[in-house]
């Protein structure tokens, strides 16, 4: 009897374990549903038990929110910061500093696929009336943004000379008169400016005469130059040949040779004389005539004219020389009788 109350209890144990192990077997599938996560619950037999339900409410998340930029600092700046006019911008040399809300920094370098420029293309000056602009560039990274200025050139590329100087032609001595220079400029950004100032001069030398002196003109802007060339024509002074000392008998005649050396543009000479006694000498057609015994003196004066493209220049010259009438044998034999009145006539010699 007691034997049977042995089999009965491990009997009625058995039967409460059972479910326990036939259930821990049972795989567990988890099947997610908008607002809740709902576990199922089927054993080996097919057979499904209840779904346990588990709303979003229940589950505790320990996830920390993603850490966002706060502030982009420029530490170093691009190497290139002057530009020409339509240049695009070279981040080459930058370094910024980024840190975010949990207290983290990240660097970053110009080429960081990340780091973008607002404005890369600097074609527009702030001051186009001037040949350097200060320009600002954005850099913008997970959108916060750092500035840095950089220099604008507007650099000519082109200079033509539309009109030379009213005056060319200049005598040693004078100084340049740049009236009338007229100069077209032409700039990076395919503007035009006519210039009749702000340009430099060089290669002018009046202390010599030279027939077609190059003179330069040049043009900065932008931090480059240009220049174009003219010509000018310098004239010195020449000298005066008044033919040497002329020597004559009475009543003869000699040839009057002054003389003036030809040049280029030259368009004529003018002669002019001055006799101090008339009544010894005198000149005509050129010669000079002896009219009695006796020594003058000679001035003669030259006008000399240059002309070129409706352009005058006037040289005047003077020198002095003498004119000696003297006699022959036979008119001193003749002038010694009058002297003592054995001839029956006057004789002017």
């Amino acid at each position: 009897m007691k034997q049977v109350k042995h089999l009965l209890s491990f009997t009625l144990a058995l039967l409460m374990v059972l479910p326990v192990f036939t259930f821990a077997a049972v795989p567990v599938y988890a099947t997610i549903a908008q607002d809740s996560v709902i576990f199922e619950a089927m054993s080996y037999y097919g057979a499904a038990d209840a779904p346990i339900v588990v709303e979003e409410s229940d589950i505790d998340d320990d996830r920390a929110d993603p850490a966002v930029i706060s502030s982009l600092t420029l530490v170093e700046k691009p190497t290139k910061l002057t530009y020409n006019w339509g240049e695009d911008i070279n981040l080459e040399g930058v370094m910024l500093i980024a840190k975010y809300s949990d207290d983290s920094s990240v660097t970053i370098y110009y080429d960081n696929p990340g780091l973008t420029i607002e404005n890369s293309n600097i074609a527009d000056k702030t001051e186009p009336d001037k040949d350097v602009a200060i320009q600002t560039v954005a850099l913008a990274y997970e959108g916060k943004t750092v500035t840095f200025t950089v220099t604008v050139l507007n650099p000519v590329t082109e200079l033509e000379l539309v009109r030379g100087p009213y005056k060319t032609l200049y005598r040693t001595g004078q100084e340049f008169v740049p009236n009338g220079i007229e100069l077209q400029a032409t700039y990076k950004d395919g503007s035009e400016r006519t210039l009749t100032s702000g340009y430099s001069l060089s290669g002018f030398n009046s202390g010599r005469q030279e027939i077609g002196q190059e003179i330069k003109a040049t043009y900065s802007y932008g931090g480059a130059s240009k220049f174009v060339t003219f010509t000018v024509d310098i004239f010195a002074p020449l000298s005066l040949s008044t033919g040497g000392a002329y020597e004559m008998n009475y009543k003869e005649s000699v040839a009057f040779t002054p003389s003036v050396p030809a040049r280029a543009y030259q368009t004529g000479v003018s002669y002019d004389y001055w006799i101090s006694d008339t009544s010894v000498a005198d000149i005509d057609a050129g010669r000079i005539y002896g009219l009695r015994r006796g020594t003058v003196n000679l001035r003669v004066t030259a006008v000399e004219t240059i002309e070129k493209d409706d352009q005058t220049l006037v040289f005047e010259y003077a020198e002095r020389t003498t004119i000696r009438v003297k006699l022959t044998f036979w008119q001193w034999f003749v002038k010694f009788f009058i002297l003592f009145g054995w001839l029956g006539f006057d004789i002017y010699i």
